[in-house]
């Protein structure tokens, strides 16, 4: 039997981060480290059983996904020691000749393959001075001890994965108050080996967890992304894209550097130009959205920081005589940004599905007008871009490309445009494209979509259910209305004009998820669903 104890909150320096939670459930690579889990331990026979806090509220999504990777789900007292913990388990494996388990806030690999012995404790290494349990040998016994300079040779740190053949001995011994008094009864009296890990990651502590994360983070597939835990280096096919980026940074305003990583400077490798930026141990405003628990309270501190910030972009302005201070560059903006790049991706999505504009698609059982008639009801929602409009901007400013620094309250961008829809680059653009990049992630969900958390069904190719927009909780505030009343106080943009600024985001990225066609639907509906919760100006 396979047992994963996640059945106490994660301590309060992650809670700090990401709420109260189990630590199973935290953020790993768009996916909670329960799934990360279970791969793993795919090959374990025999029940498996994940525990979870007693009070813990479980989505529905959350349940099913659990189910399918074949856990049973065990409610336990979140207030329960290790050792009582560990009993709990024995308790649960009654009747199994066997016993692995497997702390809620650990990854461990093998050199292949895995351990066969009976009993063992698995054992790494780290630099870090945290209160590990060591494991040592003494006259050729192994020895558990909460100090690390014991007189025995060291054998390394205890990881938190466990197996034992012997389960009355086991409930015996985590009668005991202690893991090292625990484990030194057990293997006094029967045999306990040591295995070591190969890789050994640790997400229960804040510098390990963020250590564990860069070891494993993976990144879009037209970026190549790699880091040595310093320096992280982005690299791409798409030289314009990288030079756009590059000279964004190059070239940002002295007063929002601390709100970027330290560029350190571009780079070309094997025939790819890329750039160099100082790794940050901050949590993603996606992590926090999508996985995460926060209060309220902390949620309209950071969307507060988000909003200041975009308003300090549209006091940076384009120099008088400039190009992009002219109506025509604010016209080319409209013309290119907004409708051109909409109308040209969604036309390339419904021809890649074998559908054009002129078909009708159906949300909830309600038959919407051909996609023509949506784009221009949409697009005639957002008004036409003038000088005013033009700011600094960042482009890409949604939840995926956002940190949070809680030591300073700031919030850290990467990841900028750079460049305009033309190909021109451009410090300068309409400020209301970054506000609707907020929108997409706040009202619309799009960190949810790509973590695949949100479910969308289709009875036909164009025939979509999915939850509307006003029935999904809002990330940080009761209900989207806070939100559209902050946006209007702070930009004067009109709700039905966020609505389809947002709806726009979602028309425009579709080709960008050719790779997920079940993605696409997701994200097709959902900006069905803003166009439709679009209503009226003024409401």
């Amino acid at each position: 039997m396979f047992v994963c104890l996640s059945g106490r909150y994660i301590d309060q320096e992650l809670a700090i981060h990401y709420g109260r939670i189990p630590p199973a459930f935290l953020p790993v690579g768009n996916e909670c480290l329960f799934e990360r889990i279970a791969r793993a331990h795919r090959e374990e026979g025999g029940r498996k059983v994940l525990t979870l806090p007693e009070d813990f509220p479980v989505q529905a999504r959350d349940a099913a996904k659990i189910e399918q990777l074949g856990f049973e789900i065990h409610r336990t007292d979140p207030h329960l020691s290790v050792t009582r913990a560990l009993k709990e388990a024995v308790l649960i494996a009654a009747g199994c000749e066997s016993l692995r388990v497997l702390f809620g806030d650990t990854l461990v690999s093998f050199d292949e393959p895995g351990p066969d012995v009976g009993s063992f404790v698995v054992v790494g290494h780290s630099g870090m001075k945290y209160t590990w349990l060591h494991a040592l040998t003494e006259d050729g016994c192994v020895v558990f001890s909460d100090a690390p300079s014991a007189k025995g040779e060291k054998l390394g740190e205890v990881c938190g994965f466990f197996s034992f053949d012997n389960l009355p001995l086991a409930r015996e011994a985590f009668d005991r108050l202690t893991m090292s008094d625990a484990l030194n009864h057990y293997a006094g009296r029967s045999a306990l080996a040591t295995v070591e890990a190969r890789n050994w990651h640790d997400f229960g502590h804040l510098v390990p967890f963020y250590q564990s994360k860069r070891d494993i983070f993976s990144a879009r597939i037209f970026n190549t992304v790699i880091s040595d835990g310093q320096i992280i280096t982005k690299t791409s096919d798409n030289a314009q894209k990288m030079r756009a980026e590059i000279e964004w940074y190059e070239s940002v305003p002295e007063e929002f550097c601390l709100h970027t990583p330290r560029f350190i400077g571009k780079t070309y490798e094997n025939h790819r130009l890329g750039y160099k930026l100082e790794y940050l141990h901050l949590p993603l405003l996606s992590e926090m959205a999508v996985f995460g628990n926060l209060p309220r309270a902390v949620w309209e501190q950071i969307i507060g920081k988000c909003v200041a910030l975009l308003q300090r972009f549209r006091s940076i302005t384009p120099p008088a005589g400039a190009p992009e201070a002219s109506p025509e560059y604010a016209g080319r903006v409209y013309a290119n940004l907004f409708r051109q790049k909409t109308i040209d991706r969604l036309r390339a999505f419904l021809a890649s599905s074998g559908l054009n504009l002129d078909n009708r698609p159906a949300l909830n059982g309600v038959k919407l007008p051909p996609f023509r008639v949506i784009l221009d009801r949409v697009l005639g929602a957002i008004p036409p871009t003038t000088s005013k409009d033009i700011s600094f901007w960042h482009g890409d400013f949604f939840f995926g490309n956002l940190f949070f620094d809680f030591n300073t309250e700031r919030v850290i961008m990467i990841d900028p445009r750079g460049v305009t829809y033309d190909g021109v680059f451009s410090l300068f653009n309409d400020y209301r494209y970054d506000v609707a990049k907020l929108a997409h992630s706040i009202i619309g969900g799009y960190d949810t979509i790509v973590a695949g958390r949100l479910e969308c069904g289709h009875t036909a190719p164009m025939d979509f259910r999915i939850p509307s927009i006003a029935d999904r909780p809002c990330v940080a505030y009761p209900d989207i209305s806070e939100f559209e009343r902050i946006i209007f106080a702070e930009f004067q943009i009109e709700p039905h004009t966020l609505h389809a600024l947002a709806a726009v985001m979602f028309f425009s990225m579709l080709p960008l998820h050719s790779e997920d066609r079940t993605r696409q639907r997701v994200i097709l509906a959902n900006a069905l669903s803003l166009y439709q919760g679009m209503g009226s100006p003024g409401r």
